[in-house]
């Protein structure tokens, strides 16, 4: 059973190092925002620092189910992506890593679908994760069933479900439908993150730490159809 961990539910960062904190995140607007002594409760800053504390939840998230794909009996393989993998350029027509780093489902001309985190299992299942912040799922629905459908025409021989990983509180999960897994964490906050994007002298990072795990495995190592 892929049932969420103790670790994962209580946003445990023990076991991470810094990792966090090597990423790169889109913080150029928050900043001037900050800069400008703009009130934390102003809808403006709420929106620009709500999209960043996103960024930091899925990175976060994908650090833990990394951990997580190596010690659990259900997943097979974890698909890499960041400074987890080499970075590859990104192919038209099939799933891939962009020039960010993410894998994507591309045309010649545009992306169509972006993947947060992707798993196989050892009962021939391919798992899309999605991890947001947001409160109501509504979109999040809407999304799911157009990559379920994509991915189903790219691995007709897998069979697809989805990781949903939401904060406690959010509404509207009742009505996913049998594919989902869901789980909640603990509310979660980007602040630490925040107060070292704006003074990282303050602080030694340790080194990035890679997980080297049997399990990992580059996205190009899934047989799909080109369409």
């Amino acid at each position: 059973m892929l049932d969420i961990s103790k670790s994962i539910k209580a946003l445990d960062e023990s076991d991470i190092a810094d990792n966090l904190l090597h990423y790169s995140y889109n913080t150029k607007h928050l900043l001037s925002l900050i800069a400008k002594g703009m009130k934390e409760d102003d809808p403006s800053f709420m929106s620009s620092f709500r999209s960043f504390e996103g960024e930091v939840f899925e990175n976060f998230v994908y650090e833990k189910l990394l951990r997580y794909a190596e010690s659990s009996d259900e997943i097979d393989k974890f698909l890499l992506k960041g400074y987890h993998q080499n970075k590859f350029k990104s192919h038209p027509n099939t799933l891939s890593i962009s020039e960010k780093q993410q894998i994507v489902y591309r045309t010649k001309s545009r992306e169509i679908s972006e993947f947060d985190a992707m798993f196989l299992t050892k009962n021939n299942e391919l798992y899309f994760v999605e991890m947001t912040l947001v409160k109501s799922v509504l979109k999040l629905r809407k999304r799911l069933r157009k990559k379920k459908a994509l991915l189903e025409i790219i691995f007709p021989d897998l069979e697809i479900k989805a990781l949903i990983i939401l904060n406690e509180g959010a509404t509207g999960v009742k009505q996913f439908p049998d594919y989902c897994k869901v789980w909640f964490t603990n509310e979660y906050s980007a602040k630490h993150v925040l107060d070292y994007i704006q003074n990282p002298k303050a602080k030694k990072l340790v080194p990035k730490e890679i997980i080297n795990s049997k399990k990992n495995d580059s996205i190009a190592s899934l047989k799909s159809l080109s369409i």
